[in-house]
């Protein structure tokens, strides 16, 4: 009614001061809406943002595929048997990685992705690939062994390259000696078939030249004198 009043000294009909009345009452209730809803998006946004770094890859993971040609590469995968993590342990695999992104990539297409990478044909392609598969989940660790066997088979011909399932003990002591799975298991197998050898000797060799030592030195058959 102020306003109304105010209005009323300038020379202009009723319906006309009525429309200006509205009009400047009008930005006050738009703005409070604007900012009403401005407030709502931030908090959807918040709470969106924490439900999402609330789980971090680790915690999906669900098992383990360590691919192993002296670069160790490890693809930590869902329940899906999607790669949700690439982790190089050794270190020396960050070219490769560089040049192939298979995060989100089924176990079978990363794989195939990595073997056949202009990387690893030109660096890698002669050495001996152990391919190591680790699961709390024993169905789910054999599962995995026969999709990897599969690519193994399309991509290598099943020629210098083995595969095995490793339990808890292994791909633990493996990860205490910052060491590959693949790598450790083999020296492991190595030093319960032949004294000729000790760790800290194995663990330099390569995993073409532990294959060729563990051949000939193989569990069951006993202590083997010169299987070096």
């Amino acid at each position: 009614m102020k306003r109304m009043k105010q209005l009323d000294k300038i020379e202009i009909t009723k319906s006309k001061k009525r429309e200006i009345l509205q009009h400047v009452m009008k930005p006050k209730h738009s703005n409070k809406m604007k900012y009403g809803v401005a407030f709502a998006m931030v908090v959807v946004l918040l709470v969106t943002s924490l439900s999402l770094f609330s789980k971090s890859p680790t915690s999906l993971v669900v098992s383990s595929i360590a691919m192993e040609v002296n670069p160790t590469i490890i693809l930590n995968l869902d329940s899906n048997n999607k790669v949700i993590e690439v982790v190089d342990q050794s270190g020396d695999a960050m070219e490769l990685l560089q040049e192939v992104n298979v995060i989100g990539e089924d176990v079978q297409e990363a794989m195939s992705q990595i073997l056949d990478s202009q990387i690893y044909q030109a660096k890698y392609a002669n050495n001996y690939l152990e391919v190591s598969i680790y699961s709390k989940n024993q169905n789910l660790s054999s599962s995995l062994n026969q999709l990897v066997d599969v690519v193994l088979q399309e991509n290598l011909d099943g020629r210098n390259c083995h595969s095995q399932q490793v339990d808890k003990e292994t791909w633990e002591g493996a990860r205490k000696r910052n060491m590959g799975v693949g790598k450790y298991a083999k020296i492991s197998n190595i030093l319960e078939s032949s004294d000729e050898y000790t760790f800290e000797q194995l663990e330099h060799c390569s995993m073409k030249e532990l294959n060729e030592i563990q051949s000939k030195c193989q569990k069951g058959h006993g202590y083997r004198k010169g299987c070096n």
